[in-house]
């Protein structure tokens, strides 16, 4: 099924029509591999880390998602005012949701 006329109908697939297109991506994907689709290696050229909980690194960052630490602690009061934009009452048109970083 194509994006246009996916587009065009906006009504949820049924179990059969997104199994017909996992079966045509599948077969998509086996034709550009059979046909020596190139594929470029990517570069990371640069990757900066700062994060609460002394994350400086992509190495530290690494470790903290390994470990499951919970690292969420209030705005520091000497960043901005959390107070000003932040407010408990979900209803109100406040841009914060929450005070933890």
């Amino acid at each position: 099924m194509s994006k246009q006329q996916r587009s065009e109908d906006t009504r949820p697939l049924t179990l059969d029509e997104a199994n017909a297109e996992i079966d045509r991506l599948r077969a998509q994907l086996v034709a550009a591999e059979k046909g020596g689709a190139e594929r470029e290696p990517i570069a990371v050229v640069g990757m900066g880390c700062r994060y609460p909980g002394g994350v400086r690194t992509p190495d530290d960052f690494w470790e903290l998602l390994s470990s499951g630490r919970d690292i969420l602690r209030d705005i520091p009061e000497d960043r901005w005012d959390v107070d000003a934009h932040y407010d408990p009452e979900v209803t109100a048109p406040q841009p914060a949701m929450n005070r933890l970083l």
